[in-house]
Parts: structure tokens; C-alpha cells; sequence
């Protein structure tokens, strides 16, 4: 939440947390619980990254301003520069970001890209970006296999 006297915008991904508080820690159901409604009421506007996230925030939250500001589609191409870029280009990669919670299912994405990779014969790469959550031993085995 920002200073009273000057415009906020909050950028909320999704109500998960408000949605399915079971698949969360107690910690953060409170904190979401607490902090959610004050910040998405102070702010000016609301940006999200789809049209199912607007909709559950305007169904909490009515009269809110909500903007819908996808995820872009184009890969943001790393500079040419850099050693392995060509290399990196030319192997399909599967990128994957998210926190090791059990509801985001990295298990799966990792078990996924190893069933392709088996089944194709294609050497796909795995990039995942994640923070520890409460699924990080899961996603470690997963990786180990």
C-alpha cells in the first residue's frame, strides 16, 4: 500500500489465495485476508495479467478500476552477444515461473518435459524460476528423477 496522499496501482496476479485458502499456509491466508481489500480499495487502479483474474477481483472487490495487461507473447530475445546464445536459440525450452507450492504442480512440469523428451527424442530444455514454497522437496525429487 502506498503513502494516503499520492496514486497507487497494485498489480494482483490472481485471488488464489482468497479463492482456495486451503491450498495456502495459514501465514499468508491471513495476510491475504488483511491486506488484499485495503490495498486493491486505496489504489487507483488494478492491473492484472487476465480477463479470469478482472473478473475475480471485480467480484470481490465491485466498481473497481481493473485493467487486463496480458503477459507478452513474444520471447524478449537475450543479447546475441552473450556465449551459447546461438546454441540457446536453437533448443526448444520449456520456462516455467512460479513458486514450488503444491498448487503450481513444478513436479508435473518437470515430469512432463522428461516424458516428451523421452517419447520426441527432442532434447528439450527446462528453465525453472521459483521461489521455495511447500512443494520445493517435490519439485527436488522430481528433478533428481
Amino acid at each position: 500500500m502506498g503513502a494516503r496522499h499520492l496514486p497507487s496501482i497494485v498489480i494482483m496476479h490472481d485471488t488464489m489465495v482468497l479463492d482456495h485458502p486451503a491450498l495456502f499456509d495459514r501465514g499468508y491466508n491471513v495476510y491475504a485476508r488483511m491486506a488484499f481489500g485495503i490495498s486493491v480499495r486505496a489504489a487507483r487502479v488494478v492491473v492484472t495479467p487476465s480477463e479470469h483474474s478482472e473478473n475475480r477481483i471485480l467480484a470481490r472487490w465491485p466498481g473497481t478500476s481493473v485493467v487486463v495487461i496480458p503477459w507478452p507473447t513474444q520471447p524478449i530475445r537475450p543479447n546475441a552477444n552473450l556465449p551459447g546464445y546461438e546454441e540457446r536459440m536453437r533448443k526448444p525450452t520449456v520456462l516455467a515461473v512460479a513458486s514450488t507450492d503444491r498448487h503450481k504442480r513444478l513436479d508435473i512440469a518437470v515430469n512432463t518435459v522428461s516424458t516428451a523428451r523421452r517419447i520426441s527424442g527432442i532434447d528439450f530444455g527446462l528453465t525453472l524460476v521459483a521461489r521455495p514454497g511447500n512443494a520445493e522437496s517435490a519439485v527436488q525429487r522430481a528433478i533428481g528423477r
